[in-house]
């Protein structure tokens, strides 16, 4: 028996589990004067650690050190074993001694190293295993640099990565420049322009406008920054022709900060310098441009698409497109563009059929939706719950709340369930209707069987009540209304200007104190936040459709109100403020008027707090 047959061995007693028999074969290799190979404490390491027996494998490879065999594979194991243990400070110290020994650098392996330390202790240790490694004065540290910038920015991390290339950037400026490359690139991807251009300066100043690469991230950070600029600074590349182009990424980065318009006129104006674009780039563009309500220019893009770049519109495109002129009141130009779907060989889809349907229920042309729906059942196409939901809702403001009570049990049989939009706006039908005992009813029925109405339906049911004078079931629903996650997560997106409370509290301190009017008050300035009003609605009848999804830092805005600007007024505000300086303090919002609310709250004087909130509604 030699050493290869008991490799074999060994390796077969990993296989099936038998880990104390391949262990007493290797410690009986010395007895039959047999002496252990690179691969035979290879085989050991590597069967230990993908068993997840790390301290076996410690225990081999301290063995290993103490002979006088060089494998690369052993440590390359070890190093990859302790990395997916998350043992990365050692992985660390194995890797320093891999690099004194001289043996080959496998970038599998460094990477694996870089990513553990990053999962583990975070971007900012990475360089501390960069310094690590410069001090064994590994020759291609620049190249490891490399990579670990690029993993980096690829991670979210430019700034860290930035601190790599100052420490390191003398050791190499062709890979400096490929760094400075990559984390500008990825700064401008996630909008960081100011910092971008604090390393852009350097950047240019080291490597001049000669090098292609400064071209390009130069004309991407001016697009960022301003469009007219970077369509001049294009211009001015092509008089020498440099071949420079705007990558796709710039358009994108653009429409997530809103700014629809510049994303236009770059594509226009560029239209000769863009990147490689498929159909799905330009939908993003002309989607982003018809949700707000640019619907020419998204023509325009159109029109761009097809007759200069040859791409074939898809019906994902094209519904874009017919949202954005429903949205616009564009009826007759949608049906048109609608009807000339087949005659281009593009199938309308559910989403298309679904769009006319609620713009025309909005417009109370119930008569036309019908046929539209009937026209799309022919099509074999089911309607969903959200169709159900504009024709419900298009009849309950239209007074037909009989007929919606129909469209109601259509969705039944078909087996949708409603959702929160469905229960509000039937709650608004009989709301309408003056019939707040029905739509009690109808509140308590779908909620013993488990649908509570959304935000909306809550406000139209606590209005009537109100109006009715029944408070005392205002006040249950309020508090029902208060207990709906939906409802909860809605008021948690509002930010009230205060560190220590929330709307949620204030909601609650109003009902404690019996406050119903007050309460409604402020779910009025919430709703009016989250949803824009119809064109024939009012804030008592607030589309749902139409809902608009705020940041986290959006906040309810009131008319800026100094108080000297309000003399009918500034003698309540001097009582209820304790005779603070009020004259040269302004009201500017909802977060002015909360924090004051707040602060009386917490001081006791709850008369004042709840006459301040008076005060609030009539301004």
């Amino acid at each position: 028996m030699d050493v290869v047959v008991c490799n074999i061995l060994i390796k077969a007693m990993f296989m099936v589990g038998l880990f104390e028999d391949a262990f007493a074969i290797y410690k009986g290799l010395q007895k039959m004067d047999i002496s252990a190979n690179s691969i035979t404490y290879f085989t050991l390491i590597d069967g230990y650690c993908k068993a997840g027996r790390i301290d076996e494998a410690l225990e081999i490879f301290d063995e290993y050190r103490n002979k006088s065999i060089s494998s690369s594979a052993c440590y390359e194991c070890i190093i990859l074993g302790l990395c997916e243990k998350g043992m990365a400070d050692m992985a660390g110290d194995v890797f320093i001694e891999y690099i004194k020994k001289g043996l080959p650098l496998d970038k599998k392996l460094y990477m694996m190293l870089i990513e553990a330390t990053f999962n583990l202790k975070g971007a900012e240790s990475v360089l501390e295993v960069m310094y690590r490694i410069e001090e064994t004065g590994f020759q291609t540290l620049p190249v490891l640099c490399t990579d670990a910038v690029y993993f980096l920015c690829k991670m979210g991390f430019p700034e860290a990565s930035y601190d790599i290339l100052s420490a390191m950037r003398t050791e190499g400026l062709e890979w400096a420049s490929l760094c400075y490359y990559s984390i500008l690139g990825s700064l401008l991807f996630e909008g960081k322009k100011l910092l971008a251009r604090l390393i852009l300066g350097p950047f240019v100043k080291i490597y001049g406008m000669s090098d292609l690469r400064v071209c390009e991230i130069v004309l991407k950070y001016l697009c960022l920054h301003d469009v007219k600029k970077s369509l001049v600074f294009l211009s001015s590349m092509n008089e020498k022709n440099r071949n420079i182009t705007i990558p796709v990424a710039v358009f994108k980065t653009l429409i997530n900060e809103g700014r629809v318009l510049d994303a236009y006129e770059l594509l226009v104006g560029a239209k000769y310098n863009l990147a490689p674009m498929d159909v799905v780039s330009y939908t993003i563009i002309i989607d982003a441009l018809c949700k707000k309500r640019h619907i020419r220019e998204a023509l325009d893009i159109c029109t761009l698409a097809v007759k200069k770049k040859g791409i074939a519109l898809n019906i994902v495109t094209f519904n874009s497109v017919i949202n954005g002129l429903c949205h616009q009141g564009c009826l007759t130009e949608a049906f048109r563009l609608f009807d000339s779907l087949e005659r281009i060989g593009i199938l309308p889809t559910e989403v298309t059929y679904g769009t006319l349907i609620d713009a025309l229920a909005k417009e109370g042309l119930l008569h036309d939706a019908n046929m539209l729906l009937e026209r799309m059942l022919l099509k074999n196409l089911e309607p969903n719950t959200r169709i159900h939901n504009s024709l419900i809702n298009g009849y309950c403001k239209s007074g037909l709340l009989d007929e919606a009570i129909k469209i109601f049990h259509d969705l039944e049989m078909r087996n949708l369930k409603p959702d929160g939009f469905t229960v509000g706006a039937l709650i608004n039908g009989y709301c309408l209707k003056g019939d707040m005992e029905g739509a009690l009813n109808l509140f308590l029925e779908f909620k013993r069987n488990g649908f509570l109405p959304d935000f909306l339906g809550f406000m139209y049911l606590v209005r009537g009540l109100c109006a009715k004078g029944r408070m005392g079931e205002s006040w249950g629903i309020l508090r029902e209304m208060l207990q709906t996650p939906s409802v909860v997560d809605l008021l948690g997106r509002v930010d009230s200007g205060a560190e220590s409370d929330s709307v949620e509290n204030l909601l609650v301190f109003l009902l404690d104190r019996g406050s119903i009017y007050e309460a409604v008050a402020l779910l009025n300035k919430v709703g009016s936040m989250h949803f824009s009003t119809g064109r024939n609605s009012s804030l008592r009848t607030l589309d749902p459709h139409t809902e608009v999804t705020p940041s986290i830092n959006n906040r309810i805005g009131f008319h800026s109100v100094a108080y000297d600007d309000v003399e009918k007024e500034d003698n309540n505000m001097v009582e209820i403020c304790g005779g603070e300086d009020v004259k040269t303090e302004q009201l500017k919002d909802f977060e002015s008027f909360y924090s004051r609310i707040h602060s009386l709250c917490s001081k006791g004087d709850l008369a004042k707090a709840n006459r301040l909130t008076k005060l609030l509604m009539e301004l």
